[in-house]
């Protein structure tokens, strides 16, 4: 076999093998690992931003959007009762977390709605995550369903179909239960998850 014979079979293994890398890496990339893939998912969140008016209870605020006054209930999870209507319903757990959620909106004017599949419950409230800024790179520190669960104040809880950061909520309420994180040190915030 003469030398360009064999310098031509050489650049076609060497470029099948670079092929076969290149191929390798995409497909590993792909199934997660890459920690590029939250830069870009953040940068495709359609974000709406809104004044904050009041917030209600512990997973349920007012925002003022398109001049409009509206009630957006947090999805993913829930808290105690503190402002229902039938009084029974309200403890002081429920009072605790509404006033945490206080606490992490004290300072904010405005804050970001991000909607899943549905928009709208039944009640006609807006269904929303919520955003204390722009920045959906950081979902544990910037989305307050996600700082009120981690936080103990919340159960994660999946509303199909929003179930976007279920999983996301979901191991943020194990780490809070299996560390004793806020309400979940007292025994009576525990037996109201019991049901």
């Amino acid at each position: 076999m003469d030398h360009k014979k064999t310098k031509i079979i050489k650049k076609e293994i060497f470029l099948y093998i670079m092929l076969l890398c290149f191929s390798i890496y995409l497909i590993i990339s792909r199934l997660g690992g890459n920690e590029d893939d939250d830069l870009t998912y953040a940068s495709e969140v359609n974000l709406v931003q809104c004044e904050l008016s009041s917030i209600v209870d512990g997973d349920t605020i007012w925002v003022i959007k398109d001049g409009k006054r509206t009630k957006v209930r947090f999805i993913g999870i829930d808290t105690p009762e503190s402002v229902h209507a039938d009084t029974t319903k309200n403890n002081e757990y429920g009072e605790a977390a509404s006033d945490f959620t206080k606490s992490v909106l004290k300072d904010i004017d405005s804050v970001y709605l991000e909607y899943d599949v549905e928009p709208q419950d039944k009640y006609g409230r807006e269904l929303a995550y919520v955003w204390l800024n722009p920045d959906t790179s950081d979902f544990d520190n910037n989305c307050v369903n996600a700082l009120i669960v981690s936080n103990g104040y919340a159960m994660a809880k999946t509303y199909a179909p929003n179930t976007k950061y279920d999983d996301k909520l979901i191991d943020l309420c194990k780490t809070s239960i299996d560390n004793n994180i806020g309400l979940w040190k007292e025994a009576g915030f525990r037996k109201l998850w019991e049901k």
